[in-house]
């Protein structure tokens, strides 16, 4: 006759903590959004605040792409199976396709510090760019 063999174990919860400092700025429309998700078993915690900024470009921009690859059948299985000795000796042959795509792209110049001095949503600001003293 089979004898079953019982352990037992006590486990207690251990707390788990994950902090992130941020700038004392940054606290002024600070927002705190969680969801679970689900395809990777785990829970999500988004912190998100606004920071004043000026948009510097804005537009489409061109963008060249270069995509590497082997230039037929023959190099791809060179380049799969041959070992490095081999490869040295016939190394793997080489084919370029260019691309160019085309993106939105948006750049801002943040002020994150000055949402202390003005708390408003939005600032204009007037500043002098230039002096010249005129002699009479």
């Amino acid at each position: 006759m089979n004898k079953i063999k019982f352990e037992e174990i006590f486990a207690k919860k251990l707390k788990y903590t994950i902090g992130k400092r941020f700038s004392g700025n940054a606290f002024a429309d600070l927002t705190l959004h969680q969801r679970f998700e689900e395809i990777i078993d785990a829970m999500l915690f988004e912190l998100s605040t606004k920071v004043l900024s000026e948009e510097v470009f804005s537009g489409k921009v061109k963008i060249p792409i270069t995509y590497k690859r082997p230039k037929n059948w023959w190099q791809m299985f060179k380049m799969a199976y041959f070992p490095k000795f081999l490869l040295k000796q016939f190394p793997v042959k080489y084919g370029f396709t260019f691309y160019e795509a085309e993106i939105d792209l948006s750049i801002y110049a943040t002020m994150p510090k000055i949402a202390k001095v003005f708390p408003a949503e939005t600032i204009i600001f007037k500043y002098m760019v230039g002096f010249q003293n005129e002699k009479t």
